[in-house]
């Protein structure tokens, strides 16, 4: 059974992981390597305050992060030096009580450990991303039929993966999702609606402990959407 985290445990968990990160950035800026800038995403991004852990479990709770690269000096600029020069700078500004930085398929995870009890106390999941516009070319749009070629532009997500079979980094493109954040600023407008989200959320992850938490949202926030605003 999940239970929601209190905005004074992740906000707690927040600052601790900033300050490291800020030392990353100046540590990386001053050596002329990269700059980066960061932003906080998923279940405790705007405001959603939807971070759970599991009851009495010994997980803790996750926070995810984006790393948006700024600049960098030429040599560094390919996926794997990226990757493996952010988790080379974050170990060195890592406390005792953090594991060193495991790398995973689009993520690189930093944990919290209690070792006395043998427990995580949290972690937080860094993705590396890059957004850049793409031109979509439909010659049956009638919505952007300004554009005398019947094209137009949106904004794209890609990450670095890294492909364990063969030790390789690359750029990936996010798949192009539904537009959730209407649907979300709409559960928002009414608290009830939201409280009522945040209530079908828990429940749904009580009912899906092996789905990932990002599916599980978009899922509850498609429910509450088409019940109250289709």
């Amino acid at each position: 059974m999940y239970e929601y985290v209190s905005k004074k445990e992740v906000s707690l968990a927040r600052n601790e992981i900033e300050v490291i990160i800020n030392k990353v950035q100046d540590y990386l800026r001053e050596k002329a390597i990269l700059t980066f800038q960061y932003n906080l995403v998923g279940s405790a991004s705007n405001h959603r305050h939807l971070v759970t852990r599991i009851i009495d479990g010994n997980k803790g709770f996750d926070l995810d992060y984006n790393i948006e690269i700024q600049r960098i000096k030429e040599k560094y600029d390919d996926a794997k030096s990226i990757k493996t020069i952010l988790m080379h700078t974050f170990n060195m500004y890592l406390p005792n009580n953090y594991k060193a930085c495991e790398d995973s398929s689009s993520v690189f995870t930093i944990k919290k450990i209690d070792k006395q009890n043998n427990r995580i106390i949290y972690s937080f999941d860094f993705a590396i991303v890059n957004y850049y516009l793409e031109t979509i070319n439909d010659s049956n749009n009638t919505l952007f039929d300004i554009y005398e070629d019947n094209s137009y532009e949106i904004e794209r997500q890609e990450f670095i993966t890294f492909n364990k079979k063969d030790s390789s980094y690359y750029w990936t493109p996010r798949p192009i999702a539904s537009d959730h954040r209407y649907m979300e600023r709409c559960v928002k407008s009414q608290s009830s609606i939201w409280n009522e989200l945040r209530d079908l959320y828990i429940k749904n992850k009580d009912s899906n402990p092996n789905k990932k938490s990002r599916l599980i949202y978009y899922e509850t926030l498609n429910q509450i959407f088409a019940k109250h605003f289709k």
